[in-house]
């Protein structure tokens, strides 16, 4: 459905895909006229894209096999992201904001003494189950062509970049919320999201617009 202001052209597109390597999402797409679209879109992270944290932390691992265990347990993520497209014939660019919340389960107690020097006792019969999570904000900027196809569908392709520049990391159990805990988490992964947080990716789109108005 679409209103139709004087003198503009006005549609709506939905569109699902994926942005390499990164998540699987789906979003919405609103034209004020030829040339300027306002878009949302909302997403997973789940494999094979959960290796995103982890490629920023084996930067500073000492022991490979932390990596992999934190690797196993960072294997679900959520996004969100709102931006603004200018058009020009098939091609677009734009600038976004995006925010993710990732988080691991089921961290070994020894791995986050070792990982984040902290000085957790250990717990027999798996009785508290830790979880370690980080909220990005970033702000990131894209281009991309569309190629039209039948029936008011199209294939969209990107290629998109953004930077982190807010990021809130918390450790937890569950009994305790463990505040000082995460004070020590947060200041060893603040400064490692903030410098080596660039997040690129290579997206691809189907999209199917339902006003006809192309």
């Amino acid at each position: 459905m679409s209103v139709s202001l004087p003198g503009q052209t006005q549609n709506i597109e939905v569109e699902a895909g994926t942005e390499i390597p990164l998540n699987y999402s789906i979003g919405i797409g609103y034209s004020l006229n030829e040339n300027i679209q306002f878009n949302l879109r909302t997403g997973i992270l789940t494999m094979p894209y959960d290796n995103l944290i982890i490629s920023l932390l084996g930067r500073y691992a000492t022991d490979e096999s932390e990596t992999n265990t934190i690797q196993d347990a960072f294997q679900f993520g959520v996004m969100a992201k709102a931006g603004i497209n200018y058009k020009f014939s098939n091609f677009y660019t734009g600038a976004f904001y995006s925010f993710w919340r990732l988080q691991a389960t089921d961290i070994p107690t020894d791995l986050l003494n070792n990982y984040f020097d902290l000085n957790l006792p250990p717990m027999s019969y798996d009785l508290i189950d830790y979880t370690l999570k980080s909220d990005l904000h970033n702000f990131g900027i894209l281009i991309g062509k569309s190629f039209p196809l039948k029936e008011g569908m199209a294939v969209g392709t990107e290629f998109s970049i953004s930077k982190t520049f807010i990021t809130k990391n918390e450790l937890s159990n569950n009994f305790d919320e463990m505040t000082l805990a995460t004070g020590y988490v947060h200041d060893i992964l603040d400064p490692l999201l903030m410098k080596y947080g660039f997040l690129p990716s290579i997206n691809v789109f189907i999209r199917k617009n339902l006003t006809g108005i192309r």
